[in-house]
């Protein structure tokens, strides 16, 4: 299936019947991005691994959106969607569905483009662009999930960790490497990484032979 195809529509804040969505959290964050634009707040009332139904807030508001995720299959169709049919709604300072996934996905080039930028920051250009506020711990959460969607989680990261040094050992003959772990009884035996070590057979002036070390602590 052509993902570019018309049926295919990012960054709408509304939706359409038949849209497609390459995934759930894709659909979840229209949705939320539609609410948000339109002054009105929405609930989810069924949210299942096939099923995604949306109401509205407002007492007899006829908006309602119905997404399903086809069988065998990854991406989810909106297969029905109605529109709102209640007065806009005086919201306050925050808006319940301007979520971190939302402000992660407003922000994302920000973000990636400063890794360093203040929270702050997220905080203003959000209250700039949709005039509703947001606490700085949701911008903290937007701007690890806009970080881990670019670079991955930390977890992710220590899994490859082994294959990596196993690559550089193939490619460079004579290069050795030392993982060091431990078993973890209090998570149900999971392995933790403590330390990886790599040295290289060869030395360059003023370096070093050990080329790389890298330490992992324990959370909690």
């Amino acid at each position: 299936m052509d993902r570019h195809g018309p049926r295919y529509q990012y960054g709408c804040s509304m939706i359409e019947q038949d849209q497609l969505f390459q995934n759930k959290q894709e659909l979840k964050d229209t949705v939320s991005r539609w609410a948000v634009t339109s002054l009105r707040e929405v609930f989810v009332k069924v949210s299942s691994p096939s099923k995604y139904n949306v109401k509205c807030s407002a007492p007899g508001c006829a908006f309602y959106v119905h997404a399903y995720k086809p069988k065998n299959e990854i991406h989810w169709i909106a297969s029905i969607v109605q529109n709102h049919s209640c007065m806009l709604q005086n919201l306050g300072r925050m808006h319940r569905n301007l979520t971190a996934s939302l402000v992660a996905n407003e922000q994302y080039s920000e973000i990636i483009e400063e890794r360093d930028l203040d929270c702050s920051f997220i905080q203003r250009a959000i209250r700039r662009q949709f005039k509703y506020e947001i606490t700085y711990q949701k911008a903290w959460r937007a701007k690890q999930i806009a970080l881990e969607k670019r670079w991955g989680s930390y977890e992710a990261s220590y899994c490859n960790l082994s294959r990596v040094l196993e690559i550089l050992k193939e490619r460079n003959p004579g290069t050795m490497e030392l993982l060091n772990d431990s078993l973890d009884y209090v998570t149900v035996l999971t392995h933790t990484l403590r330390r990886a070590t790599m040295s290289c057979p060869f030395s360059v002036p003023g370096c070093p032979r050990k080329l790389g070390q890298f330490t992992a602590a324990r959370n909690g």
